[in-house]
């Protein structure tokens, strides 16, 4: 009884460390891509964002941009985003995390 209980405990230790460690490599990867995505993108000479910029834009983009004040300030050319996340459907009681990174 003892050894089954122990094999149990053991493939349970195996399952959980590995999928740490597959964890690990799978956000490692992904932080290595983005850096490289990052690092292509060099030293650019900064555009400043004129009113001229936001011309034939909606008017309620046009509004929200003279809202920020973003107008004198640097355009932005990369994006690293984060996000996370719940979210569960009316058949289920269980609410699941999401996690999403992504560089533009």
């Amino acid at each position: 009884m003892i050894k089954i209980v122990l094999i149990i405990l053991g493939m349970f230790l195996i399952l959980v460390v590995s999928s740490y460690y597959w964890r690990l490599r799978v956000y490692k990867k992904a932080k290595e891509e983005a850096n490289e995505i990052l690092g292509d993108v060099g030293e650019a000479i900064p555009e400043i964002v004129t009113a001229e910029d936001l011309e034939g834009l909606p008017e309620p983009v046009q509004r929200y941009l003279k809202y920020t004040q973003i107008i004198g300030k640097e355009k932005i050319t990369t994006v690293r985003l984060e996000q996370g996340g719940y979210f569960s459907d009316e058949r289920r009681s269980r609410v699941d995390a999401n996690k999403g990174r992504t560089v533009l």
